[in-house]
């Protein structure tokens, strides 16, 4: 980084050397003025260039029309260029008329023009020089005719009141800096004719929100849309081959990025710190990254990853699924069997991981520290963990940071690779992170085995129970669609059902799974706005609240937030206070939970507009059903209620002591149930009152019924929402 700004001073300082060489070097021959304007004559073709009167002098001011033709001693002489420097500094010059007859804009023809607020390039031109209207900052809209085939380099450089440009199809190449710091630039057109595009050629244009870039280029120059922050989304055709270092360093907006199926290398620090960056579409293993390509982008380039591993795999698993030679019918089908298929996919998966994870090491940094929970956050490359350090040893451990090394194992998730365990070693000691919560891979790696059918990638096999047969899936299958737009609303949702120490959560992952769907199908919230959490260890519920809070931060808390949990809550017996349970954990030690005060506290300090909770847990120590956690005594405990905080309202599934019941023929917990159910029937169009008088009835009603005791759930709106949030809607 340090290299590139050094590069930028020198080239701008070497641009600005050039302005002071002589004036016998830029023209030969006397400068003749005819009328208001100063030529340069050539007897020869009997040809004039428009020149300058004296250096450094800004004569000309209004409106100047140059004419196609001059006379001079009775010889007429055609108007064909405008020469070096030929309106240089004339800030008081508001509109020039160009004739056809001109051919050419020489090399800093405008430059400092401020006062110049439109031009028409005839379509005799055909080039348009290095700096020729750099810096005319009053310039907001320029045509370029079809006859030019080159924008030289800086030609729009600083031209921050210019709001549009349209690039002709005759234009094969866009200099370098041609339109750098074009901070008005809104949207430019680049046509098929376009074979690259230069280095800073759209450096810092911050309000250009969108671009496309054609076949016909190859190169992506260095730092060519470089702090673009309002660039929210770009593509990039097949024919790229390369996207140079900091293409599109700091392009802060930018939320999704499509590569074309021919780039073969990104480079480094390309998409660095483009920390709204959530989708990248079109990356296949053959490309090569450079060093902090994707360096805190959210995707982070994990999906880099699935197209390594199915490179490596595939390939091997396919020669072994072959028939060999001297191997008999029987033993090709003792042998190519759904287990050992799995067996090998899951060896050849560690291998995989071991290849690219030493080609991508580890880099890790530390964030700040969390004196409550005596916790520093971690950010690498494979994604963030957390590790518990002492409050007497933080000063230190961070202080040396820089010093410590790693022993990590990483698993294959549905967005790439992560680190599962770390440890870190620094002063002699070791430290252990936060184990959290990943989802697996969610595709499968696709070899034509013979007659069996391919196993999850990675996935470990679990016994998982067995749900009645006979449920009702109705409210799962027939989901209301069509709705988008939704696009400042973002969902938090965690299912945590299979719990490693105490009882499991019957349904919850199908709930978290059901109520993702009607957020993004229902309520138009797009895929990338629903952050889906299942089976959450404490670890994994800091990362999900530290994303939403990264989103709002980025959004200036103009967003609304939707927060849903199904699992276990539990209460701490001392002090009443209510937990939410992580599935690593057993209650009977709530550090190791996550406090629903806290919780609040945190979801309300966004400043979001409006944070709506669904809290479908009880925090009594019951199950979800009938029974007790193993950490609970026998008799429900009454938990302390915590206020909601900010633009919040809390939906609850049951009050004080009671118990949130499963709906067994439902497939869901009872209050996640009446919550899809009404979304379904009014297909998300209802309000906030509406859809909690509707909860509240239908669960309190279905639960003496069904299961023969009380879940009465309850709406709580912070202070600030009292007398808004009946009239309130999800979309």
């Amino acid at each position: 980084m340090r290299t590139k700004t050094l590069n930028h001073f020198f080239l701008r300082l070497a641009v600005g050397i050039a302005m002071f060489i002589s004036t016998a070097v830029a023209n030969a021959g006397k400068p003749i003025k005819i009328g208001e304007l100063y030529y340069l004559l050539n007897q020869q073709d009997m040809t004039a260039e428009v020149t300058y009167k004296k250096w450094n002098n800004a004569t000309y001011s209004g409106n100047v029309t140059i004419p196609p033709k001059i006379t001079y001693k009775s010889k007429e002489y055609s108007v064909t260029n405008i020469g070096e420097y030929a309106f240089k500094y004339c800030w008081r010059l508001t509109s020039v008329t160009i004739p056809n007859s001109m051919t050419s804009i020489g090399r800093n023809a405008f430059r400092e023009c401020t006062g110049l607020t439109s031009v028409t390039i005839p379509n005799s031109v055909t080039s348009i020089g290095n700096c020729a209207f750099s810096n005319c900052r009053g310039l907001t809209s320029v045509t370029i005719p079809n006859s030019v085939t080159s924008i030289g380099e800086y030609a729009f450089y600083g031209c921050s009141g210019l709001t549009s440009v349209t690039i002709p199809n005759s234009v094969t190449s866009i200099g370098n800096w041609a339109f750098s710091e074009c901070s008005g630039l809104t949207s430019v057109t680049i046509p098929n004719s376009v074979t690259s595009i230069g280095e800073y050629a759209f450096y810092e244009c911050s309000g250009l929100t969108s671009v496309t870039i054609p076949n016909s280029v190859t190169n992506i120059g260095e730092l060519a849309f470089y702090k673009c922050s309002g660039l929210t989304s770009v593509t990039i055709g097949n024919s790229v081959t390369n996207i140079g270092e900091l293409a599109f360093y700091k392009c802060s907006g930018l939320t999704s990025v499509t590569i074309g199926n021919s780039v073969t290398s990104i480079g480094k620090s390309a998409f660095s710190d483009c920390t709204n960056l959530y989708t990248i579409k079109g990356m296949h293993s053959n490309i090569g990254v450079g060093e902090y390509a994707f360096y805190k982008v959210p995707a982070n380039f994990k999906s880099k990853f699935s197209y390594f591993s199915d490179g490596y795999i595939i390939p091997k698993v396919k020669e072994w699924q072959k028939k060999k030679e001297y191997e008999t019918n029987a033993q090709y089908q003792a042998r190519v069997t759904k287990e050992n298929q799995q067996k090998k996919i899951e060896e050849l998966m560690q291998e995989a991981i071991k290849e690219y994870t030493k080609k991508n090491p580890l880099k890790m940094e530390i964030g700040n520290y969390d004196a409550d929970y005596g916790l520093y956050p971690l950010e690498s490359n494979y994604g963030k963990k957390f590790v518990k350090i002492p409050l007497s040893e933080a000063p230190t451990f961070k202080a040396n940071f820089k010093n410590a090394t790693f022993d990590a194992t990483y698993i294959a998730t549905e967005d790439g690779l992560q680190v599962n365990d770390l440890t870190v070693n620094l002063n002699g000691k070791t430290y252990h992170a936060e184990q959290s919560s990943t989802e697996l891979a969610a595709t499968t790696i696709d070899i034509d085995l013979p007659e069996v059918e391919i196993p999850l990638a990675n996935q470990p096999r679990q016994n998982v129970a067995q749900k009645p047969v006979a449920i009702d899936k109705t409210i799962d299958q027939n989901i209301p669609s069509g709705v988008t737009g939704n696009t400042k609303t973002f969902a938090v949702i965690v299912g945590n059902e299979r719990y490693t120490q105490v009882a499991q959560v019957p349904y919850a992952a199908n709930d978290a799974k059901i109520f993702a769907e009607y957020c993004q199908k229902t309520l138009g919230m797009p895929a990338n706005n629903v952050r889906q959490y299942n089976n959450a260890t404490f670890g994994t519920m800091l990362t999900a609240m530290d994303d939403i809070r990264s989103i709002a931060e980025a959004y200036k808390g103009d967003v609304n937030v939707i927060f849903y949990y199904a699992g276990h809550g539990v209460p701490n017996e001392a002090t009443k206070d209510a937990y939410l349970l992580p599935v690593d954990a057993d209650g009977q030690q709530t550090e190791a939970c996550y406090p629903v005060s806290r919780l609040y506290k945190e979801l309300g300090e966004m400043g979001a507009k409006n944070v709506v909770v669904f809290m479908d847990a009880c925090f009594s120590g019951s199950q979800r059903g009938e029974g007790m956690l193993a950490s609970a005594r026998g008799v429900a405990i009454k938990a302390k209620a915590s206020a909601p905080q900010g633009n919040m309202v809390v939906f609850s599934a049951a009050t004080g002591d009671e118990t949130a019941y499963p709906y067994q023929e439902k497939g869901h917990g009872m209050f996640t149930y009446f919550l899809l159910k009404k979304l379904q029937e009014t297909k998300g169009d209802c309000t906030l009152g509406e859809l909690g008088e509707y909860i509240q009835t239908n669960v309190q009603q279905q639960s003496v019924v069904i299961n023969r005791k009380s879940q009465t759930p309850t709406i709580v709106p912070s202070t600030a929402m009292m007398e808004t949030w009946k009239g309130l809607k999800l979309r």
